[in-house]
């Protein structure tokens, strides 16, 4: 797996929008994930800023951290309160649903 930024650094074990952001900021041409349908917040937009500047952004590989970034881009955009929250989360989604595209209208 190629390495992605981790702004914040375990912060973003916490917030997966935060891990988002690092994971996202190597595709070029995305849309502003600040609008709908996705909505992510402030703490998404302070990570791209961290990234830009290289501060507080460290190199990841976790495998924890991609589920927590397809967790957010369908709609986990709140702050976990455990670890695997936001995989646990995709993982019901997952098991519950044959067509995720009403998530995405959540």
């Amino acid at each position: 797996m190629r390495a992605a930024a981790l702004p914040g650094g375990d912060g973003a074990a916490q917030y997966p929008v935060q891990a988002a952001a690092g994971f996202l900021a190597q595709i070029d041409g995305l849309p502003d994930l600040t609008q709908p349908p996705f909505n992510f917040g402030s703490r998404y937009r302070d990570a791209t800023q961290l990234i830009r500047r290289d501060v507080r952004t460290f190199s990841t590989t976790s495998i924890g951290r991609l589920f927590d970034v397809a967790a957010a881009l369908l709609g986990f955009v709140r702050e976990s309160t455990f670890e695997g929250q936001a995989a646990i989360w995709l993982e019901h989604i997952a098991r519950n649903s044959s067509n995720l595209t009403p998530i995405l209208s959540r």
